[in-house]
């Protein structure tokens, strides 16, 4: 190693022989042991702390390679790490060392390369770390944890261990709730234990674990959901508590299955702190003072642990660090002074005022005529927990038992009292569980009837050799109250498999038995409503009808039977296909919570094809447990009626004021005028002249009041099935035969087209096809005739080679206000509005008015049945 090392590979900065000599004289000194090798793995220098855990002199290490201190798997391990080494990459790893009398050392070596100035590599350097106490430990724990498998095997509550993202151990209750063995969940992928969980409650469990990382408070107990192998729901209450399981951190979650609640907490996961070089990767807080306590370095796992910054401890004294309490009685410095070494315990209390525990263990080191202290700070909070846990682990039954709000008992073959928890023992009058011990249920609070059904129970339980569960009995408690509980017992075995008694729980479910009775009731209640409503009611899921009442059932002229048997898509041909993209976007804003109009109105075809109109308002609810459409309906068929036939009364009377006020109006004023001028004329000719004219006025007057007398009956004829193809060639081959000079073109594309009409469907078309023929003054007429069908319409246009109607005039044309389409037309909209149908006036050729006119009528078209 030269004076000036690359800072970028080495962390042992030093830069003269005395600080050389200064840092040799700390590692002699340290906690730890030290070791160097150079790059063939032979070892180049060993501290006394590392002779003294081998049990071998300086002389029997240096100059000897590094692997025959070691098995050939620990050599192999060893020969890895140095590889990665010469890549000058730091690791810490454990390793097991052989002592002369062939006694193994486990230990953690935390190492890191040695490089010269030209980054070239030089061999390694790391400190070893005598975790022999802590294994001890674990073994005993090992030895702990196997006792309580025992009891976890046979409890009734859940019990799991969660180590990392697996299950290392599952109990047969916990794998039975989900409908797997123990081993296919212990078998399970991270991916497919994390399907067990319910998706709603994934995120709850990952903020708790995200809580437990930042070592922040949890509310205890919480509750979630599994999913399992049958997609049933199981809901559960979890008590969880962070374990060490065979040598790793873990989560044990005990579970009682609730089937209401849930929460679930992740294992806890704390990261291991890896340290980059000798002085800062110690696993221990390190300061060196002089002797008057004055505090010289840190490394930064003393700042961690302290909570005080580099420069805070660099102005203090080992004087000011608090302590909680003191220990007047020990001076570490007079023993220090005396020893040269001192172990000993504090409590140091932080910046933040929290109490840790703490092993220091100080070495005073003479440098170059000055005393300098080095204190290893070991925080023994996590040893202090193993060895709490190792005593906790047996009383850990019993712990759980008294902390569950379920209640537990015990009993031998003879159904006499073992044991039970405290809050049981609460509810049978005895106080505390060791004064049930050798009681039966005779000598308790309850009844003798009820005694003797517990026994009973009890019994048929032992001698089956089978679980018996949720058995509901009806109990009195010592303070007089009367419950409801679900019992679970489960046959005690011994050793090899001999029945030797049963173990129960209950749970008090008076209120779930009120409120399941509420509900009934309730539900009656409902019921009762729902079918005396003159309204219609359904409740729609995504199967089909959940319910329906009998006043929707004759609605639609179904039984009540047909319609809750009836599919999702057979109940949507229950609905106008005109209506079904409306309804559907309302159903998904519904469900996607995005506000709609509560009222709405669409069709719906009964059995016999018959359209019935209704005023819906529809709710998005829960029932039987899933996502459901509540729908109240009113039949308002009869009231659309009325009100379509007041506003063809209005058009109509409308129509007669137009003829009043305007055609015959008209004609009168040319029978006055021609009447003045018939009566001054002398010429016997000009008077028969006047007199034509007026007999020519009279007689319009006349055709006019026919022709709006001959649809007085439009609004009360019923629609029937009618052949819109044969109703079209009649009146085409009627005209044909009367009009001179016209030539008519035809295309007929459908040929049956039917739609629902009455007996005007003739005049509808006539006046039509007589309107292009009348205003057209051409010598020779055509008239282009075209029948097709459009989507969900039939198309008839009518077009001719007239003058055509401009641009301007096309809107006009149908408004009565206006008058410019005459009597003919005003009767065509009529009547084709009243078959739901509308008409319609363009080009003949278009772009092209002087061309002639072309009118279009659009008819619905309507399912012809079998």
């Amino acid at each position: 190693m030269k004076d000036k090392p690359n800072p970028s590979n080495s962390s042992l900065e030093v830069s003269s022989k005395e600080e050389i000599m200064r840092y040799r004289t700390l590692v002699d000194s340290m906690f730890d042991g030290f070791i160097a090798v150079d790059e063939d793995g032979v070892i180049t220098y060993v501290n006394k702390r590392l002779l003294h855990m081998l049990d071998r002199k300086e002389s029997e290490l240096v100059g000897r390679p590094l692997s025959e201190f070691l098995d050939p798997e620990n050599a192999r391990k060893v020969n890895e790490h140095v590889e990665m080494r010469k890549t000058g990459v730091s690791s810490q790893y454990e390793l097991e060392w052989k002592k002369p009398n062939g006694t193994i050392i486990p230990t953690i070596v935390s190492a890191a390369p040695l490089v010269d100035e030209e980054g070239s590599h030089k061999g390694s350097f790391a400190l070893v770390t005598d975790i022999t106490e802590r294994r001890k430990i674990e073994e005993a724990l090992n030895q702990s944890e196997e006792n309580y498998r025992t009891l976890a095997e046979n409890s009734l509550q859940g019990i799991t261990v969660i180590s990392g993202d697996e299950y290392v151990y599952v109990n047969p209750a916990f794998a039975s709730w989900l409908g797997y063995t123990q081993e296919e969940i212990m078998d399970m992928s991270s991916e497919e234990m994390w399907n067990l969980i319910h998706s709603d409650d994934k995120q709850m469990l990952l903020e708790r674990a995200e809580k437990r990382r930042k070592g922040e408070a949890e509310e205890k107990p919480y509750e979630y959901r599994f999913v399992g192998r049958d997609e049933k729901i199981v809901w559960v209450r979890a008590y969880s508590t962070p374990i060490t399981y065979s040598g790793k951190e873990a989560l044990l979650v005990l579970l009682i299955d609730i089937t209401t609640q849930v929460r679930v907490e992740e294992a806890l996961r704390t990261s291991q702190r890896k340290y980059s070089a000798l002085f800062h990767q110690s696993n221990d807080g390190i300061l060196v003072h002089d002797m008057t306590g004055k505090i010289i370095e840190v490394n930064k796992r003393a700042e961690e642990m302290l909570e005080y910054s580099r420069d805070e401890l660099l102005s203090m004294r080992v004087h000011d660090l608090p302590v909680d309490g003191d220990d007047a009685k020990v001076d570490p410095f007079k023993i220090l002074s005396e020893q040269g070494h001192f172990t000993f315990h504090r409590d140091f209390k932080t910046k933040s005022g929290k109490i840790i525990p703490v092993e220091i263990s100080a070495t005073s080191v003479n440098l170059e005529g000055d005393t300098i202290v080095q204190a290893e700070i070991r925080d023994i909070s996590k040893r202090s927990i193993a060895e709490s846990r190792l005593k906790q682990s047996q009383d850990m039954l019993r712990l759980i038992m008294n902390s569950i709000p379920q209640f537990v008992f015990w009993k031998d073959n003879e159904s006499t009292y073992l044991g039970c928890n405290f809050n049981f023992a609460i509810i049978a009058g005895v106080g505390s569980p060791d004064r049930i011990v050798g009681k039966t249920d005779y000598d308790l609070t309850w009844t003798k009837d009820q005694s003797r059904e517990l026994i009973e129970s009890d019994k048929e339980v032992i001698e089956s050799d089978k679980p018996l569960f949720k058995e509901e009995v009806h109990m009195q408690h010592a303070d007089g109250k009367e419950a409801w509980w679900e019992i679970n017992r489960v046959p005690l075995h011994d050793n090899v498999g001999n029945v030797i008694g049963v173990l129960g729980t209950f749970q008090d479910i008076t209120e779930r038995k009120r409120t399941d009775e509420s509900i009934k009731r309730s539900e009656a209640k409902y019921r009762a409503l729902a079918e005396q409503s003159f309204q219609g009611l359904t409740i729609l899921n995504e199967d089909g009808f959940a319910y329906v009442n009998r006043t929707f059932a004759n609605l639609v002229g179904y039984s009540i039977d047909e319609l809750l048997n009836m599919r999702l898509n057979e109940v949507w041909d229950l609905i106008h296909p005109d209506d079904h993209q409306i309804l559907k976007d309302r159903i998904v804003a519904a469900q996607s919570g995005r506000p709609t109009p509560p009222r709405h109105e669409y069709r719906l075809i009964d059995q016999d094809g018959n359209l019935r109109w209704v005023e819906a308002y529809a709710t998005p609810i829960e029932y039987a447990g899933k996502p459901s459409i509540q729908t109240l309906l009113v039949d308002i068929t009869e009231r659309l009626s009325a009100e379509k036939d007041i506003r063809n009364a209005r058009d109509r009377a409308g129509l007669y004021l137009d003829l009043m006020c305007h055609d015959i109006r008209n004609q009168l004023q040319v029978i006055l005028n021609s009447a003045t001028l018939m009566h001054t004329a002398t010429d016997k000719e000009v008077k028969e002249s006047f007199f034509e004219v007026l007999q020519l006025s009279v007689q319009r007057c006349s055709r006019l009041i026919e022709e709006v007398k001959n649809t007085e009956d439009l609004i009360e004829i019923p629609l029937l099935r009618r052949s819109l193809t044969s109703s079209l060639q009649g009146v085409i081959e009627a005209i044909e035969n009367r009009m001179q000079n016209t030539q008519f073109i035809q295309s007929m594309l459908v040929d049956k087209a039917i739609i629902l009409a009455d007996e005007y469907l003739e005049l509808l078309l006539s006046n039509v096809i007589i309107n292009a023929i009348e205003h057209n003054p051409n010598d020779i007429k055509k008239v282009w005739i075209t029948l097709e069908k459009d989507e969900g319409e039939y198309v008839i246009s009518v077009a001719d080679n007239g003058p055509g109607i401009p641009e301007s005039r096309k809107d006009e044309l149908f408004d009565m206000a206006r008058r410019y389409g005459g009597i003919g037309l005003h009767q065509s909209v009529q009547i084709i509005e009243k078959y739901e149908g509308k008409i319609e006036v363009s080009d003949r050729v278009s772009g092209e008015p002087e061309k002639g006119a072309k009118f279009i009528l659009r008819f619905p078209i309507i399912e012809i049945s079998n």
